[in-house]
């Protein structure tokens, strides 16, 4: 198998190449590549890289098959074990379990509403929605929104006057009535 010690296209599509045996004679191996063979090494080389990504996903993905089955078949064999009322409560939980997750959903979506309108009322950007509602609390979070538009107007406010700042002018001495004034060489030539 070659190593890559120096890889170099040159204008002529040479690639310069050392192999491990040669690295003692600092030999140096020279392969001329037409376009089209260069890029089919790029390409085989490509897809082997995207070969072992895929097979390694493929593999992680067969896991977790395996761990749900598996999950799967013991929640059933549980089942199966249960008395009727044992499988009627269980049945009743697992639709609670449902209906609460469900609420929860609502509860969220209501809350990033409320704070996505909140937000555009204050003017500011209706994006950090979804970190504010993060927080939970809507007492933590109006919170937080009044907290933001006081230093982002403190922010605002400073740089408008300093852009606005531009010094007092200065008090200079003009002096109109000397001989090298353009203006008055100007208006001689027009008199």
């Amino acid at each position: 198998m070659l190593k890559a010690v120096r890889t170099e296209v040159i204008m002529s599509e040479v690639i310069e190449q050392t192999t491990p045996e040669a690295e003692a004679d600092d030999a140096v191996e020279t392969l001329q590549l037409t376009p089209q063979e260069l890029q089919a090494k790029l390409d085989a080389e490509a897809d082997k890289r995207v070969e072992k990504v895929l097979s390694k996903k493929q593999a992680e993905w067969e896991k977790q098959l395996q761990e749900r089955l598996a999950e799967a078949e013991n929640k059933g064999a549980e089942y199966a074990k249960m008395t009727a009322a044992e499988k009627a409560e269980a049945d009743l939980q697992q639709r609670l379990d449902a209906l609460e997750q469900r609420e929860q959903a609502i509860k969220q979506r209501e809350l990033s509403a409320s704070v996505a309108s909140d937000l555009a009322e204050q003017g500011l950007p209706v994006e950090l929605a979804d970190n504010l509602t993060a927080i939970g609390d809507p007492a933590a979070i109006k919170e937080w929104v009044s907290t933001i538009k006081d230093t982002i107007s403190t922010a605002v406010n400073e740089q408008v006057k300093e852009r606005l700042n531009t010094g007092k002018p200065t008090l200079t001495a003009t002096n109109l009535n000397a001989s090298d004034d353009p203006f008055a060489a100007i208006a001689a030539k027009y008199k």
